[in-house]
């Protein structure tokens, strides 16, 4: 699914110069979401298709694809 928001706070008052525009200066969002999914036994895949510090004009957008669902046995500890 995309999450498309028009705000990012983490990058108020930046300013990629044109030598770092491959730089994802936001890709900490996409870290913190694979983090809260790894929690609840969930693997994804997170990036951004769009963001505002490269091209003014669009939304930021992020896409994130389901890559599996992690099972994890259970321990007993009772024996």
């Amino acid at each position: 699914f995309l999450v498309s928001f028009k705000e990012n706070p983490l990058d108020l008052h930046v300013y990629i110069p044109e030598e770092y525009k491959g730089l994802s200066y936001s890709n900490i969002i996409c870290g913190i979401i694979r983090g809260a999914c790894e929690a609840v036994n969930v693997r994804v895949k997170c990036y951004f298709t769009s963001d505002k510090l490269l091209s003014p004009n669009d939304n930021y957008e992020i896409k994130i694809e389901l890559e599996e669902l992690i099972k994890k046995k259970l321990i007993d500890y009772d024996d």
